[in-house]
């Protein structure tokens, strides 16, 4: 859940970084969209799923090609900046979710 490694070094990054391939398909600045498309999702399912005791969505498929397609679509207009605060808002909304519920409470 978190990695304090990795936002301070997209901060380092030059806007034509963003731009560098890093799959045959993805940039940086789409990867860094995925992530955030997940941090979003675990933020909005971790109450649902602590109320409903289901398992979430994401635990009942392997194939995640068209939830990562509309997280890359929907951050394709954010500037590496935008992203980043995206980024550190929905990590912020993770954390006080698990906090709220409790680590321990999700884990059982």
């Amino acid at each position: 859940m978190k990695n304090p490694d990795f936002i301070p070094f997209l901060k380092s990054l030059k806007s034509s970084d963003w731009e560098r391939m890093v799959t045959t398909k993805w940039d940086v600045k789409d990867v860094v969209a995925h992530l955030i498309g997940w941090e979003k999702e675990d933020a909005n399912s971790i109450e649902r799923v602590w109320r409903s005791k289901e398992i979430p969505w994401f635990y009942a498929t392997d194939n995640f090609d068209a939830f990562n397609t509309r997280s890359i679509s929907f951050y394709k207009g954010y500037t590496p900046r935008q992203l980043i605060a995206e980024w550190e808002h929905w990590r912020a909304e993770v954390q006080k979710c698990v906090a709220q519920s409790g680590e321990e409470n999700l884990r059982a």
